[in-house]
């Protein structure tokens, strides 16, 4: 063990397992743009699901899962703004959980897409039912990560609570 004495002000070490650099910045209107790209796609998929109910048969039962494909691919604005922004934590693990739900939302989409174009007696073929199961578990990881999102503190006011709000379990309904 070496010691020495110097000038230079001292800088904390570096941690191995957090990214390099600042959460980035990203201004409000970015943040508004992506809140408006959520709303859309949940007032869409809700108002198909209103319209339609939520099972159907034939032509109702693709408009319904197409719009669960827009709703889908607006939760990714919702998931940009925490993984952007680092609101779960700088960690490792943080950044991991948040490409795990990229890529679980990702295949829930891409089951939503299929489900909504192929032919009805392939629709129930196990392959498509073992992606279908992406759908729950990309739900699951937003909740946790909104509990996370909660609990580090580093979003404040209506922003840090209400995506635990709205990933309550009894409010999702299939």
């Amino acid at each position: 063990m070496s010691s020495f004495i110097t000038n230079r002000p001292s800088r904390p070490r570096a941690i191995d397992d957090t990214p390099a650099g600042d959460p980035e910045s990203i201004s409000a209107g970015a943040v508004r743009w992506a809140g408006l790209g959520l709303a859309a796609g949940t007032l869409t998929w809700a108002m198909a699901i209103f319209l339609l109910g939520p099972t159907g048969v034939g032509v109702t039962e693709r408009i319904v899962d197409r719009t669960g494909l827009l709703f889908q691919l607006s939760v990714f604005c919702l998931l940009w703004i925490p993984a952007r922004t680092r609101a779960i934590g700088i960690s490792r693990a943080a950044s991991i959980a948040l490409g795990i739900e990229a890529v679980l939302l990702g295949l829930a989409s891409f089951w939503s897409l299929l489900h909504g174009i192929l032919p009805d007696g392939i629709k129930d073929e196990t392959w498509l039912m073992v992606l279908g199961l992406c759908w729950p578990l990309s739900m699951l990881g937003m909740a946790a990560i909104s509990v996370k999102l909660a609990f580090a503190a580093r979003w404040h006011g209506v922003m840090r609570w209400w995506p635990l709000v709205a990933t309550r379990p009894e409010l999702v309904r299939s």
